[in-house]
């Protein structure tokens, strides 16, 4: 099964071999791609081309203000319960994550260890989905016994 990861940053190259490398040799019967992004537009094409399942993302980024963006993909029912994990440098962020209830947030320097705890504990939900997902069938055979809704009323 391959689990993507959309990281958005311009500078964190080191979290981004280490979150692919630590989560794939974490998971089991589980491949890591990890897309990087410094634009809205690469975010959204990834978002709607690249079949993403997390998104990892430094709030202090030039080129795009992310807490914002983030706001309006929670206003879009397709993407209002996806899994985000933000990072940042910057202590202001805490107020603005804590306002915002982001749960995902680390402050940098990050504690490695409890990120990927974090990161494999969506992931590990996010496959248990898609396995439950795979293996459900939704379907009525002949011989089910149904109610049709006309005949209680």
């Amino acid at each position: 099964m391959l689990l993507n990861i959309l990281f958005i940053s311009t500078d964190d190259r080191f979290i981004l071999d280490m979150i692919g490398f630590n989560i794939e040799n974490s998971l089991e019967d589980c491949s890591i791609g990890i897309f990087q992004a410094q634009e809205e537009l690469d975010i959204l094409q990834s978002l709607n081309h690249d079949d993403i399942h997390l998104i990892v993302a430094d709030m202090n980024i030039d080129e795009i203000i992310v807490d914002e963006f983030y706001d309006r993909l929670q206003r879009d029912i397709k993407y209002r319960d996806f899994p985000f994990v933000f990072t940042s440098s910057i202590g202001e962020d805490i107020e603005i994550a804590s306002l915002k209830g982001l749960d995902n947030f680390f402050l940098k320097p990050i504690d490695v260890d409890k990120l990927l705890a974090r990161l494999y504990e969506i992931l590990e939900n996010i496959k248990k989905d898609i396995q439950k997902d795979e293996y459900s069938l939704d379907y009525f055979s002949e011989d089910d016994d149904y109610i049709d809704v006309d005949d209680i009323f």
